[in-house]
């Protein structure tokens, strides 16, 4: 069983101009310490992922387990002291080159 399972995972935003889509029928899982990257353009739903993912955001359809569990309390769980999980979005993006490569290859070492 894998340790996060992300299925067929939507959101759509209701706008005054009509129905917009956030993201559309997102699915990967993962095991205990693999390393996942979303790469996409700006505005395809990367961080609006991770932010379901997280708990902040309720998607419109799908379904997220963490160690094969539903609810929001799980995802908690996940997130507290000593977590299981970390969605990162753009860490270490406000960081100086050099900086920014040097705390890339700390987290490599984790």
């Amino acid at each position: 069983m894998p340790h996060i399972e992300v299925r067929d995972v939507s959101l759509i935003y209701d706008t005054p101009a009509g129905r917009v889509p956030g993201v559309a029928a997102a699915s990967f899982a993962m095991e205990e310490s693999e390393f996942l990257c979303l790469v996409g353009p700006s505005g395809c739903g990367k961080s609006t992922l991770l932010n379901i993912i997280a708990g902040f955001l309720s998607s419109t359809g799908g379904e997220i387990r963490i160690g094969g569990k539903h609810q929001r309390v799980a995802i908690a769980r996940a997130l507290a002291y000593n977590p299981s999980v970390r969605p990162m979005d753009k860490p270490f993006a406000a960081l100086d080159a050099l900086t920014r490569n040097d705390m890339q290859r700390l987290r490599a070492r984790e």
